[in-house]
């Protein structure tokens, strides 16, 4: 029987080579393999491009919300933004200040903030999102500053008009065309019959959106046979004093004059403060107080009610108020 040969079997001259290069593909692949795994994912797309200097950090954290009670606009139309030259030259036109535009990182994407100077208003603006038709959405905190952050949405919201054909205040379920877009007005004044609603309610007209300002809503009963219209002008002088003290209280000065208010409750609504009578004037207004102006003369017009000094026209918005 044969013994089986020991001898190893001759390898060729190139085994050492096909070694080699096995070695060196399967480094390449997971080189490869390490390199995918460590490059970061891209931001989301929510229809805006985030500066280099932003989409260049990976890992950056999503920026917290506002802070405190917010106004939020929706405009529909293009979801591109305005790039930040011409959005700060927009708003410095529209209020003489230059705000400071940032990019922050959101949940979905990115946002442009705008910070005004003087005790501080931020605002943000950012692409509508996934689902929602195309638009922009703005939101401005109005932290204890009612008014100059009213003035500042109504500022940002004019700069976002062009591209966009409709204006969405979901709160008070309205809808602004092009015509009808709420634009700030001469001489730093509020379009308070845009940025605030009236409606009738038990036999009350009764705002409807300081709510969204932290403060209770205002009401009064028309007296009687007093125009409804005559109802309408006196509570939106009254929606006005209140945005500007920032505050509703027992008493609020209306046109110079203490006007007393006391709370009742509305369903749907909870609190709401009810404005006095209006006062009445002349000297009947105080039995028993003396006389001490002399008599008008007759066929004299009467003396014009007292007013508030209107602001100066022509005097470039100015969001700081103080």
């Amino acid at each position: 029987m044969a013994r089986p040969s020991l001898r190893r079997p001759e390898r060729s001259p190139q085994y050492p080579l096909w070694l080699g290069l096995a070695a060196l593909l399967g480094l390449t692949s997971v080189y490869r393999r390490m390199a995918v795994e460590d490059e970061p994912p891209a931001p989301p797309d929510a229809g805006v491009s985030a500066p280099a200097s932003v989409a260049a950090a990976p890992g950056a954290e999503a920026t917290p919300p506002l802070e405190g009670p917010t106004l939020i606009w929706q405009t529909e139309g293009t979801r591109d933004l305005p790039a930040a030259p011409d959005l700060s030259a927009c708003l410095a036109g529209l209020t003489g200040r230059t705000p400071t535009l940032s990019p922050v990182p959101i949940a979905d994407g990115y946002a442009t903030e705008v910070t005004w100077l003087g005790p501080t208003i931020k605002q943000r603006v950012q692409a509508s999102g996934p689902g929602e038709a195309p638009g922009r959405v703005i939101r401005t905190a109005l932290s204890d500053r009612p008014h100059a952050a009213l003035a500042a949405h109504l500022a940002l919201g004019a700069c976002m008009q062009q591209g966009s054909t409709t204006l969405v205040d979901a709160t008070l379920g309205r809808r602004y065309t092009a015509a009808e877009w709420p634009k700030p007005l001469p001489g730093g004044a509020l379009d308070v019959a845009s940025l605030f609603a009236q409606e009738v309610r038990d036999g009350l007209l009764v705002s409807r959106g300081l709510a969204r300002l932290g403060m209770p809503e205002l009401a009064l009963r028309p007296a009687a046979g007093q125009a409804m219209d005559t109802a309408r002008i006196r509570l939106q002088r009254a929606i006005v004093a209140a945005v500007v003290a920032g505050k509703v209280e027992d008493v609020l000065t209306l046109e110079g004059r203490p006007v007393p208010t006391r709370p009742t409750t509305l369903p749907g609504l909870g609190e709401v403060r009810v404005l006095g009578a209006e006062p009445r004037t002349g000297p009947a207004a105080v039995p028993g107080a003396p006389r001490t102006a002399a008599p008008a003369q007759a066929g004299a017009p009467p003396p014009p009610p007292s007013r508030a000094p209107a602001p100066p026209t022509g005097k470039p918005l100015d969001i700081d108020y103080r």
